[in-house]
């Protein structure tokens, strides 16, 4: 069901960015900038493990 390139069910992942809010119509919002998603093979190999 998923694309080839998504992790499997229940898979680990890391988010890395910048967290930024902002107002619209009285309500705060907030939104990363910059995200960077790793699965969990990838944060180890990146982490050095």
């Amino acid at each position: 069901m998923y694309p080839d390139d998504y992790p499997a069910e229940g898979t680990n992942i890391v988010v890395t960015g910048r967290l930024e809010s902002y107002e619209e119509d009285g309500f705060l919002y907030l939104h990363l900038v910059n995200a960077e998603v790793l699965w969990e093979d990838e944060a180890d190999a990146e982490a050095g493990a």
